[in-house]
């Protein structure tokens, strides 16, 4: 399917989700080459609708959510809908079952991690030989709005580590990947909403500049290093 086929069957069965225009941004690269059944997995899965996006736009084999916060373990019998045979969720604590996946995604996660190096390597023991990563980032520390974001995040007990965008490539190169940075395409409008868009970023201008400047899409290659 194209990316407007792909978008009216994430809405018709009911995927109506803000971030739709980040998942499709996130795909752009991966649908040239979905025409083979793919083992995926989203690290830091907070409900099942990006890995259903997933299903919709490639042949999933096997989709595995990493549920990060340990409060949400239950959450497995509690989504909103029924997952397909093929889905399913744990713990963060259990990563280690995951392996030989093809392909990883995450979505503003970095800035949840205590240790980038940790993580890469994570990462590198998930993915099959041939595997790629690709990770979104937004808050990093060249982001005029990320200290906004540091605040809220502060008042929700959440934490917020604060890296640069070199610090990323670094952990992940370090640990034998092939970095690929660039950012994120959104391929439809940025919705304005009166109670999110003012405390989130501050004005208009600054979302377009948060989002569309600021976005970044990392692409971690497991294959460069394994095959060179």
């Amino acid at each position: 399917m194209n990316k407007k086929e792909i978008i009216w069957e994430a809405h018709r069965r009911g995927l109506h989700d803000g971030f739709i225009n980040f998942w499709m941004g996130m795909l752009e690269d991966v649908l040239e080459d979905s025409t083979r059944e793919q083992r995926v997995f989203e690290y830091g899965a907070m409900n099942a609708r990006f890995l259903e996006f997933l299903e919709i736009a490639l042949n999933v084999k096997e989709g595995k959510g990493i549920v990060m916060q340990t409060d949400d373990r239950g959450q497995n019998n509690t989504w909103p809908r029924g997952l397909g045979q093929n889905l399913s969720f744990i713990p963060e604590s259990e990563v280690a079952i995951v392996q030989n996946f093809d392909i990883g995604f995450s979505q503003e996660i970095l800035s949840l991690l205590p240790d980038l190096s940790d993580h890469a390597r994570c990462i590198w023991d998930m993915l099959s030989p041939s595997g790629v990563y690709y990770a979104t980032f937004g808050w990093h520390r060249g982001n005029p709005s990320s200290d906004r974001q540091a605040r809220l995040r502060e008042c929700k007990g959440q934490p917020f580590f604060s890296y640069s965008l070199d610090e990323v490539v670094e952990a992940f190169h370090g640990q034998g990947f092939e970095v690929g940075v660039k950012r994120l395409t959104l391929p439809y409008f940025m919705i304005y909403d009166p109670q999110v868009t003012p405390v989130r970023y501050g004005s208009v201008g600054d979302m377009i500049t948060c989002l569309q400047d600021q976005k970044i899409l990392f692409s971690f290659r497991k294959w460069e290093h394994t095959h060179g």
